[in-house]
């Protein structure tokens, strides 16, 4: 049986001062916007525009058809827009207690919020851990 690391302390060690490492870097990224903003105001405003055409006399049948349509554009980008707010109103995760005091899920949380996946390239040379075989890929 083969095993895939000898040494899991020392990747735990070198996971950690990457996580930390990138923690502690202050991250100073701007608000995003949601670029479909401007969009969603035109959609609803023609709409209320052809409702008020509508009142003062044109056809339903040139009115509705059109703002069917309107509708179906205006809740596609009504759902974009709650996706991108749910994305963007994620909270930081913070360090608040020291690590070794946190449980593993709390651990694990902090690490998946950071990281997507390591990787472990094989070597030649078995028993000896070696850092330079460890891949970090960061969570984008």
């Amino acid at each position: 049986m083969r095993r895939v690391l000898r040494a899991p302390r020392r990747l735990e060690a070198q996971i950690k001062a990457l996580l930390f490492a990138y923690l502690d870097k202050e991250i100073k990224a701007p608000q995003p916007v949601w670029q479909g903003q401007a969009r969603l105001e035109e959609v609803n405003a023609k709409i209320a525009e052809l409702m008020e055409q509508y009142r003062t006399g044109l056809s339903g049948s040139i009115v509705f058809p059109m703002i069917r349509r309107l509708e179906g554009e205006r809740n596609d980008l009504q759902t974009e827009q709650a996706s991108f707010n749910k994305i963007k109103a994620r909270k930081q995760i913070t360090l608040t207690g020291e690590w070794d005091d946190l449980d593993l899920y709390a651990k694990r949380e902090v690490i998946q919020s950071v990281i997507e996946a390591v990787v472990i390239r094989p070597t030649a040379r078995p028993g000896l851990y070696d850092p330079s075989r460890v891949d970090v890929i960061p969570l984008q």
